[in-house]
């Protein structure tokens, strides 16, 4: 794949998540507002609610207060068929019982009306209330008696118009803080909220405009919040000539509440993103892996050509000089262009040799041929080859072989590779006039090589990558340095297919070191 048209590829790829990414973050967005704004209604509407309950046990107080007193003859209002109670208008032409419940501030109170009978018209009143878990009843005796509703001479009008505008008047006698029962007030909004299906936490409190103070706040800091908050409604919005009380509502965690009211579908919609992100780093990865490898089968191709170029030329020179009449003759000259002959003949088999095991390597295919071997010989037959290739650049090449068991179980054809090769890089890798020195240690297990060169040596980067499959150090000014890339991945599979490991410790223009562990016979 041409490197433009990659850049193309991934550059539309990018700009396809980024588009995905941007849409979900704003559909994300308007979600949590939906929810906020939905959050909000519901929190104003529960207040409303609980304001409204609050405001009708102040009337049945009030009710309570005006008309059922030990003494007071006007209990009840009656018209007709029909009575007037805390519950408004109800029939009076059958068997009925009204109950009417409401807070008093320390205790729960209900009041009965009892109708006994549609023909007397006859009733009775019964105040049972709850004060400190102990039940008190009492019955107003007076009112079994037969009352005739024509003997009551107060009109409905009257009673109605008087208990209203009581009833308008009746808290601005009474501060704020008084006329509101704090677990009243807490029972209700806990049970609105839970109606319109919110379970957050809150803390409230009254707010008197009369005093401009705060009642029924639990912690002094919820003071700072409450006053910020924006849930706020009017205690008591019917009183018209009063300075207006608010009930305020604070959500110490609203934020991490509706999250969570929307976690399922934010979380799978996260999951989907990182999932997305993820494979979109992997494919960018494999496509520049595959535009990387195809660089390197390039460039592998290209090494290739060139190292079978020359001694194919060789051959071929030699093969056209053979055929001189002259040369035919000259029997020493002959020998020396056959003998060129069988060494590039040799060293294309070692090229397509090390090809093809390095192809076998890669699926796995090969075989070792494990025998015992002492590796200290096999040291010195790889050196003395290439003593005079080391010589020729004015190099040296030194051994110390220190180790005291050197007795191995090893394929000896591959491990006389991978000296053969640790040494040829050591030479190619040389800033100047190579420099190698071969150590050997003994082990627990078995045997340590040391392979160090004076060489160009590598940075960090480059260390990461010297055992993969193609790849190269960058020569820098170091000219004619061939190579298939190959040469380093073989080693360390090989290595470690005999049970050993492999490192290098490197610095950059100051040369590396390769250490290989190789287990005892046995």
């Amino acid at each position: 794949m041409k490197e433009r048209k990659l850049k193309i590829i991934i550059a539309l790829m990018s700009l396809a998540l980024l588009g995905l990414i941007a849409v979900q973050y704003y559909w994300i967005s308007n979600a949590i507002k939906l929810e906020e704004k939905l959050f909000d209604y519901k929190v104003n509407d529960s207040m409303i609610k609980a304001v409204k309950k609050i405001s009708k046990d102040e009337s049945a107080k009030y009710f309570v207060h005006k008309f059922i007193k030990p003494g007071n003859d006007n209990l009840l209002v009656f018209n007709g068929d029909s009575i007037v109670s805390g519950d408004g208008v109800k029939n009076w032409n059958q068997k009925s019982v009204i109950e009417y419940k409401y807070d008093s501030g320390d205790s729960d109170v209900v009041i009965n009306i009892n109708s006994d009978s549609s023909k007397d018209k006859s009733f009775f009143i019964q105040v049972t209330s709850n004060d400190k878990n102990t039940i008190t009843r009492r019955t107003e005796r007076s009112l079994l008696t037969n009352i005739q509703i024509d003997s009551l001479k107060m009109k409905k009008e009257k009673i109605v118009n008087e208990v209203v505008d009581d009833i308008l008047f009746f808290g601005e006698k009474e501060d704020i803080d008084k006329r509101i029962n704090r677990k009243r007030l807490d029972k209700y909004l806990g049970e609105e909220l839970h109606s319109n299906g919110i379970n957050a936490g809150y803390y409230f409190g009254v707010k008197s405009a009369k005093s401009d103070s705060m009642f029924f706040v639990t912690v002094k800091n919820e003071i700072t919040e409450l006053n910020n908050t924006q849930y706020k409604t009017l205690l008591f919005p019917e009183e018209i000539y009063k300075s207006p009380d608010y009930l305020l509502l604070a959500f110490p965690n609203r934020t991490g509440y509706l999250l969570g009211s929307i976690s399922s579908v934010l979380a799978a919609s996260l999951l989907f993103i990182m999932a997305i992100i993820f494979l979109y780093y992997k494919t960018v990865g494999i496509l520049l892996g595959q535009k990387k490898i195809s660089d390197m089968k390039s460039d592998l191709i290209n090494n290739i050509s060139h190292e079978f170029k020359t001694p194919l030329s060789t051959i071929a020179l030699a093969s056209e000089a053979l055929k001189e009449p002259l040369l035919a003759k000259d029997k020493p000259s002959a020998d020396k262009y056959i003998s060129m002959i069988e060494d590039e003949n040799n060293r294309l088999q070692n090229m397509i040799e090390s090809l093809l095991n390095t192809a076998l390597i890669e699926n796995g295919e090969y075989l070792l041929n494990k025998c015992e071997i002492d590796i200290h010989n096999l040291i010195e037959e790889t050196v003395e080859r290439n003593s005079i290739r080391v010589k020729s650049l004015s190099g040296t090449i030194e051994v110390f072989l220190n180790a005291k068991y050197s007795t191995i179980s090893a394929d000896k054809i591959h491990v006389s590779n991978i000296l053969n090769n640790l040494i040829d890089n050591s030479i190619k890798y040389s800033s100047g006039n190579p420099g190698i020195k071969i150590n050997t240690e003994d082990d627990k297990n078995g045997i340590n090589i040391f392979i160090q060169d004076d060489g160009i040596g590598m940075d960090r980067q480059q260390q990461k990558k010297i055992f993969e499959t193609f790849y190269r150090v960058p020569t820098g000014d170091i000219q004619n340095t061939r190579g298939y890339g190959i040469g380093l991945s073989y080693v360390k599979r090989l290595v470690e297919a005999h049970g050993g490991k492999i490192s290098v410790s490197t610095k950059l223009k100051k040369g590396s070191t390769f250490k290989i562990f190789l287990p005892y016979a046995g």
